[in-house]
């Protein structure tokens, strides 16, 4: 069976269809799937500036990461309570050496964190095989990643109050690996930065990243 939604008008870019089914020639028989997409204002056409308006959900601003060692996001209003960052292809040199774990550290006008942070992590392949990770001066987001995979990863942040925050990831790369985890910070001051490295501080070669947010109300 095959659910097909269409006519996506207002979503920016190519994507206007989906649909669900499943792999083989099985058909559905119960349930129903339902189907809902924000818009995006422009609140940022870099990694730093004010924050836009227009639309419940904002564009902080993308980072192309084919150079430097960092993908970094500051400015972030203290009025977002939940943040989504999306790695698109990231990836680091093949000539910087071993593998390294993808992290992802977190700050405020103190400057970034590296404590405080619960985070679990793992990259799961095509067998099953489990190596969760910890850690409590980073966020992890993958572990033990292979030099000159595309990793694509989607993480979101919300705010549970104060400046506590719960953190989530999901994504895969192009190894047939699937990556996941979970965790949670609390800051001294409100979350107004970010930024997406390895946990060496490997030279990036491929890719992009990109920062939402959305306020309350």
């Amino acid at each position: 069976g095959v659910a097909t939604y269409g006519s996506l008008s207002s979503v920016s870019g190519t994507v206007n269809k989906l649909r669900i089914k499943s792999a083989g020639s099985d058909y559905f028989d119960a349930g129903s799937i339902s189907v809902s997409y924000k818009t995006a204002s422009s609140g940022n056409s870099g990694n730093s500036g004010s924050s836009g308006s227009g639309g419940s959900l904002v564009k902080h601003g993308t980072v192309v990461t084919d150079t430097g060692t960092e993908a970094a996001f500051t400015n972030i209003p203290s009025t977002a309570k939940k943040i989504t960052v999306s790695l698109y292809r990231f990836s680091y040199n093949t000539t910087d050496g071993t593998s390294d774990d993808i992290i992802m550290e977190v700050g405020d006008s103190s400057g970034y964190a590296n404590s405080g942070y619960q985070s679990t992590y793992d990259s799961v392949n095509i067998v099953g095989n489990l190596n969760a990770k910890g850690s409590t001066t980073f966020y992890g987001l993958a572990d033990d990643t292979t030099i000159g995979n595309d990793y694509n990863i989607t993480i979101e942040l919300v705010n549970v109050s104060g400046n506590s925050w719960s953190i989530s990831h999901q994504g895969g790369d192009s190894d047939d690996k699937v990556l996941h985890g979970g965790g949670s910070i609390t800051l001294s001051n409100a979350l107004d930065r970010l930024r997406i490295k390895t946990e060496n501080g490997r030279t990036l070669d491929n890719g992009e990243v990109t920062v939402y947010y959305e306020t309350e109300g």
